[in-house]
């Protein structure tokens, strides 16, 4: 079952999909004064059994049965350099997935791993073969896994002729910047395993193509301490495909943008396309970019300084798990710690380019879950949780347009601030925040900005569910924010433009009903033209 978000009802044709699609981010949803505080997760015992049945009760026509564990998927390399800690992810294949912890056991060391909405991720160093296995009540998977010293061929330099090709014979190993000159591509086969030396790069000014597989990913690691960067510049282009990095981004001098880290991921007016693997466990941030045509999907970003920083962008994400930033330990480290930073947009005939952000997981942060500064983007079908400040703030421009998305547990749900930002919201779910929707920010500077929201479900916030308070004049901004066809439960906007008053209720799936005033005033056409 599919459920629709903001007062719309559900509907029975959902799929569910790819193990990295879209998640279920109406599951939470449940009773505005049970469980939606700030602890971003779900009981385990509440997940739905293999049957689909919501409760802990056995099916009618498998009484007696033991139940089917729904698949734990664990994403490693097959062979792991010996001693060298490396990235295992699991992925949950429950529909909801499964949202909270995990037990992992390998080399007879048991690990706790929190799965955020269905991803999460743990580094392990092995020394000998192992089966990873990993459970919770009703899930399980397991893999097994080899732990092999391969021959080492040493790069560096500007690479040509044999040294363009890469593959699982043997390690690879960066002893200093490498560089794919201009008109020369760099192949990397399923299953390399690539070790850099302390702060060298990796430089691609040609083309990099590297083709990991599920079974057989390609691995980016330490050969001893932090590693820099995978720089792709100038006119190159390069495509990942199951690729993880670990252990980048450590060169402090070659900080990029707003957080003082280095990326472990750099791209300078070029393209990179990234297709499952992740970036986890780095001293750096996973992305610089500027100028650049980035796509993403499917990636799981964890455990770094930031998720990313991009300046001009044309940026494609979905499917994508940006988790517990930068460590996940609760403290914040007050270092521009976002999910993601988007700064001003890339122009395409003088008209801004919309950067996207799909069907995706934004969980457990230290600083805002996307942070916008002069950029036009879409927010579709967004999961937001627990981030120390804002789920989504703007500022200095362009035009955010939230959709079909839930914010929930951070200090501000979702916030246009200083400059002359347009934040659009429609048929979101904005709950268990300190303040839902805001109007201004923490900054003394002028407030010019917009808030519409249409649609939109913004209750059970602790503080206010929607304010209106420029610190500039500490008092409301009249028209600043506009409320139509949603439910605030805020005196200044309850029966005005299509809004009704009150909290809804809930249904057992976590779906918003459909009340039938709001049938009558928009779904009739008697409401406000803004109402669909």
């Amino acid at each position: 079952m599919v459920c629709g978000l903001a007062l719309l009802a559900c509907s029975g044709d959902g799929d569910a999909g790819d193990l990295r699609d879209a998640p279920d981010i109406i599951d939470t949803a449940a009773d505005v004064g049970g469980d939606l505080g700030r602890d971003g997760g779900s009981d385990l015992d509440a997940a739905p059994d293999a049957n689909g049945d919501p409760g802990d009760g056995p099916d009618a026509e498998t009484d007696g049965l033991p139940p089917t564990p729904s698949v734990l998927r664990i994403e490693s390399p097959k062979d792991f350099p010996p001693g060298v800690p490396v990235p295992v992810g699991i992925v949950s294949e429950a529909s909801p997935p499964l949202d909270g912890v995990v037990t992992l056991t390998a080399g007879g060391k048991t690990h706790s791993v929190r799965l955020y909405h269905g991803r999460g991720s743990v580094s392990l160093g092995l020394t000998a073969p192992a089966t990873l296995r990993a459970a919770a009540v009703g899930h399980a998977g397991e893999r097994a896994v080899g732990a092999t010293a391969r021959g080492a061929r040493q790069i560096s330099g500007e690479l040509s002729s044999s040294d363009l090709a890469w593959s699982r014979d043997a390690d690879v190993l960066i002893a200093a910047t490498a560089t794919v000159p201009v008109g020369s591509t760099l192949r990397i086969g399923a299953g390399t395993r690539v070790l850099l030396a302390d702060g060298a790069d990796l430089e691609v000014l040609g083309r990099l193509e590297v083709s990991g597989s599920q079974a057989e990913p390609v691995l980016f690691a330490p050969a001893a301490a932090a590693w820099g960067s995978l720089r792709v510049l100038d006119g190159a282009s390069a495509t990942l495909s199951e690729t993880w990095l670990t252990g980048g981004g450590g060169v402090a001098s070659k900080a990029f943008g707003h957080s003082g880290s280095q990326p472990v991921v750099r791209v300078r007016a070029a393209e990179l396309e990234m297709s499952g693997g992740g970036i986890v466990d780095c001293p750096g941030k996973a992305f610089g970019t500027n100028d650049a045509l980035l796509t993403l999907t499917g990636v799981l970003i964890s455990r770094v300084d930031t998720g990313g920083e991009h300046e001009r962008a044309r940026l494609s994400m979905e499917r994508c798990h940006v988790v517990e930033i930068p460590d996940g330990d609760g403290e914040v480290d007050d270092d521009d710690n976002d999910g993601i930073y988007l700064l001003n947009a890339a122009e395409d005939g003088g008209a801004p380019v919309v950067s996207v952000i799909r069907d995706s997981v934004f969980a457990a942060g230290e600083d805002d879950a996307i942070d916008h500064n002069g950029a036009s983007v879409l927010i579709e079908r967004v999961r937001i949780d627990g981030f120390a400040h804002e789920g989504v703030a703007a500022s200095s421009g362009g035009v955010v347009t939230v959709r079909d998305s839930v914010v929930r547990g951070c200090d501000q749900g979702i916030e246009a601030g200083y400059g002359s930002p347009e934040v659009r919201v429609e048929r979101c779910l904005v709950t268990g925040n300190g303040t839902g929707l805001r109007f201004g920010d923490s900054y003394d500077w002028a407030d010019d900005g917009q808030m519409i929201v249409e649609a939109t479900v913004a209750v059970g916030n602790t503080g206010a569910n929607v304010l209106n308070l420029p610190l500039a004049t500490m008092k409301p901004k009249p028209g600043a924010i506009v409320v139509s066809c949603s439910m605030v439960d805020s005196a200044e906007f309850d029966g005005e433009d299509g809004n009704l008053a009150g909290v809804p209720s809930w249904d057992a799936a976590g779906c918003v009903e459909v009340p039938a005033a709001f049938s009558a005033q928009c779904g009739a056409g008697l409401g406000p033209a803004v109402c669909r």
